[in-house]
């Protein structure tokens, strides 16, 4: 399996997680001019921006280490664009990540994980 493959496995994987603690999945795979957001979902009210990071192995470190400043700017800004089209700028958000490991299929999930 390609690790794009992997990656869109591990999206669904996330979907169904939070759909299993009753959100609503707003948007999948999101892009805003340059920008991607994984998930948008709406979790009992409350708005949650979701980045999916996936690794095989920890070899070359966990995945919330590959989730950069720059990375966080984009995608609060692809958000900021998404929320004034919604007319949702006056709703509480909240920036997740999840990481997902194949190899035994895990997820961790860190919320509030950063804030651009």
């Amino acid at each position: 399996m390609t690790a794009t493959e992997l990656g869109r496995q591990a999206e669904q994987i996330v979907c169904r997680y939070f759909e299993d603690l009753g959100a609503v999945i707003l948007e999948q795979n999101l892009r805003v001019k340059k920008y991607e957001i994984d998930l948008i979902i709406d979790l009992k009210g409350l708005l949650v921006v979701v980045e999916v990071k996936m690794r095989r192995s920890n070899q070359f470190g966990r995945p919330r280490e590959h989730l950069h400043s720059d990375q966080f700017n984009r995608i609060a800004s692809a958000y900021e664009w998404w929320a004034r089209g919604k007319k949702f700028w006056d709703r509480e958000v909240r920036f997740d990540l999840i990481e997902y490991y194949p190899q035994d299929n895990r997820l961790v999930h860190l919320e509030d994980a950063f804030r651009p």
